[in-house]
């Protein structure tokens, strides 16, 4: 009876240190990163285009809790800003830097946070009119 209790006792010893590990490997998203970028992001450049034209600039992200919307405006002809494109689709954050896109007749993508503060959102990856993936700068607006 003695070598049974003992035994007993190792044992939830031992499901208490080894089965109540740390669960960061399940850790939710953080609530800071993903209260950090909602709101309204305007196209402010990405290293690797030509400098953005103020018509480029009153593009913009804007997240809520779990869509965002993107409008784009490119210059015409005339010199005037147009509405190019349009659309707001829903994302989930996967990690603390990474947000997935979800749009309802394409596959979904992720995208990665490299910098996000009350001024400027840096995000990764990002699909952009030519169907390339490149890295933009936003400022809040």
């Amino acid at each position: 009876m003695k070598i049974t209790s003992l035994f007993f006792i190792l044992f939830m010893i031992s499901f208490l240190s080894f089965g109540c590990s740390n669960d960061d490997d399940n850790k939710s998203p953080s609530i800071d990163n993903h209260q950090k970028i909602i709101g309204k992001w305007y196209f402010e450049e990405s290293p690797t285009l030509p400098p953005f034209n103020e018509c480029d600039k009153m593009g913009f992200l804007e997240f809520d809790e779990n869509t965002v919307r993107m409008k784009l405006f490119l210059e015409n002809s005339d010199g005037n800003c147009i509405l190019f494109g349009e659309d707001t689709t829903t994302y989930e954050m996967v990690s603390e830097t990474k947000i997935k896109i979800i749009p309802s007749d394409d596959p979904a993508y992720e995208i990665t946070i490299i910098t996000v503060d009350d001024n400027t959102l840096i995000l990764d990856d990002f699909v952009y009119l030519d169907g390339n993936k490149y890295r933009f700068v936003f400022r809040k607006g």
